[in-house]
């Protein structure tokens, strides 16, 4: 059976093909096509610092609450514990070194500067002020770390030090 005439296909000629004619890249259009390009990277770079940020907050909130877990006591402690050593500083007498809680992490920071995770309180907190010339305080304590059982220790609960 033949097809009608209608469904024939004539063959193409060379000439009849249609030619598109070719973008030329101007500097306007390659400039906007580096600006689309960025953008996406810089957004990718913002939310990558956005979420580093995020993380090292998190780590140094964790830090913070480890470091509030190091008690500080003017007397001993009725656990078994182990003394890692003598603590001690002089500064300047002033209405910020000799509070309570400047002394305390002044403490705190030498502690955890000198063992780390190790220990767990310091003890035997005395303060002495004196000094001829300029008044001074002189602060001691002896840090230790528990070695019976105990709840709320820093090496208990505190995780692995970066």
């Amino acid at each position: 059976m033949r097809r009608p005439a209608k469904y024939a296909i004539a063959p193409r000629r060379a000439s009849a093909r249609r030619q598109w004619p070719r973008p030329v890249a101007t500097a306007a259009c390659l400039a906007f096509l580096a600006t689309a390009l960025a953008m996406p990277l810089a957004g990718c770079q913002a939310a990558a610092q956005q979420y580093q940020d995020t993380i090292a907050g998190g780590h140094n909130a964790n830090l913070e609450q480890d470091r509030l877990r190091l008690m500080v006591y003017t007397s001993d402690l009725a656990v078994p514990y182990q003394k890692l050593g003598d603590l001690s500083y002089t500064d300047p007498l002033n209405g910020d070194t000799i509070d309570t809680d400047h002394i305390n992490e002044k403490l705190r920071d030498m502690a955890i500067a000198r063992w780390g995770q190790q220990v767990d309180a310091i003890i035997h907190v005395t303060t002495k002020v004196g000094g001829a010339d300029t008044p001074t305080i002189s602060v001691t304590g002896e840090a230790v770390r528990l070695t019976g059982p105990c709840s709320g220790c820093r090496h208990e609960s505190s995780s692995p030090q970066a």
